[in-house]
């Protein structure tokens, strides 16, 4: 019993000490061992701003369980008069395609960015404004 509550009690610690905290800019973030596809069909207009999408996935699709995370599509708003972009919607999919959650950050809530001048991002920026 005593075994057990100190167990009980560590993890407890170690899990607050520990805790990894999330943004939606981190979860957008291409990682090594993944790729990126921009959408050029994707583009749209709304109140004045531009959105569009990327797919974000594994390289190596085998080594993927069945309802393991495999993709992320993300939706991104971008300001062209500013050369800003903030990620709108992201959906967290399996290898099949299915949603397993998806993520929307409220209006207001987002965080604008310019992108690094030469980098993916910035390419993409490019393509919606022009």
């Amino acid at each position: 019993m005593k075994r057990c509550l100190v167990w009980i009690v560590g993890f407890f610690f170690c899990s607050t000490a520990y805790a990894v905290e999330y943004s939606v800019d981190s979860i957008a973030e291409i990682r090594e061992g993944e790729i990126a596809k921009f959408y050029p069909n994707s583009v749209r207009d709304k109140f004045g701003e531009r959105y569009f999408e990327v797919m974000i996935r594994l390289v190596d699709v085998e080594a993927v369980a069945p309802q393991a995370l495999f993709s992320r599509r993300i939706t991104y708003r971008a300001r062209c008069d500013d050369k800003e972009l903030a990620p709108y919607v992201i959906d967290l999919r399996n290898v099949e395609g299915k949603s397993l959650k998806m993520i929307m950050v409220p209006p207001g809530a987002e965080e604008f960015k310019k992108p690094v001048m030469g980098s993916r991002e910035d390419d993409w920026l490019w393509q919606v404004c022009g």
